[in-house]
C-alpha cells in the first residue's frame, strides 16, 4: 500500500478565519469521507517607532518620522497604509517634554496589529536677552528709574505677556 497524499484547498490567506477543504483521495480499498477544517490566521504585529526630536521654543514643529517594522509577504508601508500621522500630547504650549504618538491608518483587510512606540519631543527654552539701558547721574543724585531692552521674543510675545516686574 502506498502513502496517500491529499492536496488541500485553503479559502484565503489573509488574517481571519478560513476553511481548509481536503482534496480528494482515490482508492478502491477505503470508503473515504471528507470534513472541512478551520484555519485561524492571526494578524502580524507591526512596530511603529517614532524618532525623538528636539527643537527650541518658537521653532516650527518638525516633520516627525517613524520606523515601521514587521512586514511580511513583501509588503511595505505604502501597500498596507493610507497614512501615518503623529499627535503631540499634551498640546504643545511651550518649553518641556511631550509625547509623539503615531497613528497608522491601515487599508483593509487588516492583516496587521499595531505596536506603537512613542517618541519624545523636547522643546528647549528660547534665549531671551535683557540688557540694562545706560544711565548717567551725578554723584549724590537720586537713582533714576532704570530701564532695560529685551530681545529674543518668539511668536507674538511681548514683555507684558511673559513677565511682570521688569
Amino acid at each position: 500500500l502506498s502513502d496517500l497524499y491529499s492536496i488541500n484547498l485553503i479559502t484565503d490567506t489573509l488574517a481571519g478565519e478560513h476553511w481548509i477543504v481536503p482534496g480528494s483521495l482515490v482508492t478502491n480499498n477505503f470508503n473515504v469521507s471528507y470534513g472541512v477544517g478551520k484555519l485561524s490566521i492571526l494578524p502580524q504585529t507591526l512596530e511603529v517607532k517614532v524618532q525623538d526630536e528636539a527643537i527650541k521654543y518658537g521653532d516650527a514643529i518638525p516633520n516627525f518620522t517613524a520606523t515601521v517594522s514587521g512586514f511580511v509577504n513583501n509588503e511595505n508601508l505604502a501597500s498596507i497604509s493610507d497614512s501615518l500621522v503623529f499627535v503631540v500630547e499634551p498640546t504643545y504650549t511651550g518649553a518641556g517634554t511631550y509625547s509623539i504618538k503615531p497613528i497608522l491608518y491601515l487599508k483593509p483587510p487588516a492583516n496587521y496589529t499595531l505596536a506603537p512606540v512613542e517618541g519624545k519631543l523636547t522643546v528647549l527654552p528660547a534665549e531671551l536677552h535683557v540688557k540694562t539701558d545706560i544711565s548717567v547721574i551725578d554723584y549724590g543724585d537720586p537713582l533714576p528709574n532704570f530701564t532695560s531692552t529685551v530681545t529674543g521674543f518668539m511668536n507674538t510675545e511681548t514683555i507684558e505677556s511673559v513677565s511682570t516686574g521688569i
